[in-house]
């Protein structure tokens, strides 16, 4: 029975690999690659695919926003599987598997003088991501009505404001929360 995610997460300098079932974390490995993420990145895909052997449902791959570099290396690896292993491949906004928390907000610099401002809740992304000028910025947060923020940039663009990371193993859980959901309403 395949049953088995394989999630990976490139979009920050901490990048992760992932094989879940459900909620079950199987497998997980991460590294820290400020640049290059393909020189990390296939020691643990081999020993992922090792763990998740036949039983491989679908290739999930955090999209960002983030490093165009590490997100375009998670997806062609992704598809490369998906191809190999004639399963699905399904990009994930990477910004709701930064927290196990149900609701939260993110900020970060979306560079060009501008930030963005997305909000989680119930760990599914808001539509309506904000790209907004500094002096918004306030504002911004203040009306999107959440208590918690984070930020996945190197420095939050909010003082006070602690860093989180997408995950690789939070992106499986939402890929698998999400499939149940989508199997569920059939």
């Amino acid at each position: 029975m395949k049953d088995l995610v394989l999630a990976l997460e490139l979009s920050t300098p901490h990048g992760s690999v992932a094989v879940a079932c459900g909620d079950r974390v199987l497998f997980e490995a991460e590294f820290h690659a400020d640049r290059s993420h393909n020189a990390l990145l296939y020691r643990p895909l081999r020993e992922a695919l090792a763990a998740a052997g036949d039983r491989l449902m679908k290739v999930v791959v955090g999209t960002g926003p983030g490093s165009y570099t590490g997100v375009r290396i998670a997806i062609a690896a992704a598809q490369a599987i998906g191809l190999s292993r004639q399963v699905p491949v399904e990009g994930i906004s990477s910004l709701p598997a930064c927290l196990e928390d149900e609701t939260f907000g993110i900020v970060g610099d979306a560079r060009r003088g501008r930030f963005y401002v997305a909000v989680v809740r119930e760990r599914r992304l808001e539509e309506n991501i904000l790209l907004i000028k500094p002096e918004e910025l306030s504002a911004a947060m203040a009306q999107a009505g959440v208590e918690r923020w984070v930020s996945c940039d190197a420095k939050p663009p909010v003082e006070g404001i602690p860093l989180a990371q997408p995950g690789a193993s939070r992106l499986a859980a939402l890929a698998a929360a999400a499939n149940l959901t989508d199997t569920a309403d059939k």
